[in-house]
């Protein structure tokens, strides 16, 4: 195997998948799977570029590929949640994204989506700790900010609320989202006084 070809063919992979050129990002994955069949990071990066295009049959059949190679992989389950989440599977999703944790309490990502899932049906305890732990490993990441801030909110601790959305508007000063999740926290708190 080339590696170097392979390292600089990812470089262009996740340059069109930041620029979403799926149909880019799709050929240079192509390019690097005929270089190193079956190198599972890049079978990963497969099913994430077939899920981001919606294409969950496609998405399910590589992320498989990839669970024969690292079936005990909490970054395979926690794409699996979120494919079982688009196909409108909370109870599916809930279950990867918990098996995610258990083979690695690290994954920002089966954290954050946990978290969403408990929200949503007004378990906000247990959503909270999902999206404190999120912030704690990726504390530059602006979307896990503004939804623990709105998860605070609801919980009614306006100020550790508004220091959420204040850190994500530090990271994505323009996120309409994360201004009218601070305008509203102040709101409650001011209303609250």
């Amino acid at each position: 195997v080339d590696w170097q070809k392979v390292r600089q063919l990812r470089t262009y992979f996740r340059q069109a998948l930041r620029e979403r050129k799926i149909p880019e990002a799709f050929a240079r994955s192509d390019q690097i799977l005929a270089l190193a069949e079956g190198l599972p990071g890049q079978l990963l990066a497969r099913a994430e570029l077939q899920l981001l295009d919606r294409s969950y049959d496609q998405a399910l059949g590589t992320l498989a590929e990839f669970q024969q190679i690292l079936p005990n992989e909490s970054a395979g389950y926690s794409l699996l949640g979120r494919i079982q989440m688009g196909l409108g599977q909370k109870a599916r999703a809930e279950s990867s994204f918990s098996r995610a944790l258990e083979l690695s309490a690290s994954d920002a990502n089966a954290h954050f989506y946990l978290g969403r899932i408990l929200a949503a049906r007004d378990d906000l305890g247990p959503a909270a700790d999902h999206l404190r732990e999120v912030v704690r490993l990726r504390p530059k990441q602006a979307i896990g900010r503004a939804v623990f801030g709105e998860i605070l909110t609801k919980q009614g601790k306006l100020d550790e609320a508004i220091g959420q959305f204040e850190a994500a508007l530090e990271l994505e000063p323009e996120n309409p989202a994360y201004q009218r999740g601070l305008s509203d926290a102040r709101a409650l708190k001011r209303m609250a006084n």
